[in-house]
């Protein structure tokens, strides 16, 4: 079973790739699969790539992606490159023989990076729940934009959303790949719904979920220092009539964070920090803001309008929670 690495897009200098060739318009399918079946022409052996093909992806979402799909002889892991940037410099007049070349700059630079993991060991993470529990990781979505997404993975339903579970691999590199639990996975490991949800529970927690200030949030992240957690302490705060009264929940890596709402005990926490009930404003999948009830004017109706707005106009597709407010 391949899980997908995903290598980043080096930076190149146009004026060191030879344009050569000028090709018609094509589509964007016709453009990954001619990219695909030309760029092996520009690679060199020592990569030991053994393919490369087209792959379709269901992303986040219900969202098809294209990929290019790279199979390695020495490991598990096929990085898949989404080409979308490139597509848009083709739309914009980049010729495609310049695009090659720059991508096989960038192959032959991230390829060596790949993590070499053994068939053998994520088929022992994979086919032993005793190894693949210490793995696990929740992810949230909305079910009405996931119908697709979700015919196939493991799932349950949180209040409005589901909970899809996955194994979470942490790289050498540091990088982060995400593979989904499949009923027939789950069926193989003979283990009960319940204990795949305590147990995703427990991984969960120990991503150190963290609670802070929108406003330190912004001035923090600009300086680059921690985060404030107001989670550590778990003290009940002063809130004053001056203090913007809305808090961010993410994790320490701010990836898939809102996957935390998924704890009712955390939940409780935040209550009694902010010695309120609130309501949960999905703002993407990687956190969500808290808003105490006591400082919001407005109704529920009106907060799910504003988080549509801001969905549709500053969030990308693949970051994407959803609209439904909640009240905890």
């Amino acid at each position: 079973m391949n899980s997908h690495y995903d290598p980043l897009f080096a930076p190149f200098d146009d004026d060191a790739v030879n344009l050569t060739e000028n090709y018609p318009e094509m589509t964007k399918e016709d453009f990954v699969r001619t990219v695909a079946d030309r760029l092996p022409d520009y690679l060199s052996e020592d990569l030991k790539i053994t393919d490369i093909s087209v792959k379709e992806v269901v992303k986040h979402n219900d969202q098809h992606k294209l990929g290019i799909e790279f199979t390695l002889a020495e490991s598990n892991f096929s990085p898949v490159v989404y080409p979308d940037a490139l597509f848009e410099d083709y739309q914009a007049g980049k010729p495609l023989e310049k695009i090659l070349q720059a991508l096989s700059h960038t192959v032959e630079k991230s390829l060596p990076k790949v993590p070499i993991v053994t068939k053998e060991t994520v088929t022992q993470t994979l086919s032993n729940y005793e190894s693949a529990r210490h793995h696990l990781s929740i992810r949230l979505c909305d079910p009405d934009l996931n119908q697709e997404l979700l015919e196939n993975a493991v799932h349950s339903k949180i209040s409005d959303f589901e909970a899809i579970y996955q194994l979470k691999f942490t790289m050498p590199d540091e990088s982060v790949g995400y593979s989904t639990i499949t009923p027939v996975m789950l069926d193989s490991w003979d283990v009960s719904m319940e204990t795949l949800q305590k147990d995703a529970a427990t991984c969960t927690w120990a991503e150190y979920p963290i609670l802070s200030p929108l406003g330190n949030t912004i001035s923090y992240l600009t300086s680059g220092l921690p985060l404030p957690n107001l989670l550590e302490t778990g003290e009940p705060i002063q809130m004053s009539d001056d203090m913007l009264p809305v808090f961010v929940l993410s994790n320490d890596q701010a990836m898939q964070g809102a996957s935390l709402i998924t704890l009712p005990d955390l939940l409780d926490q935040i209550g009694d920090i902010i010695q309120d009930d609130f309501y949960i404003l999905p703002s993407s999948l990687h956190e969500v803001l808290i808003v105490p009830q006591h400082f919001n004017s407005v109704d529920l109706d009106a907060l799910s309008e504003m988080v549509q707005s801001v969905n549709e106009s500053q969030v990308a597709a693949e970051d994407l929670l959803s609209d439904k407010v909640q009240h905890y």
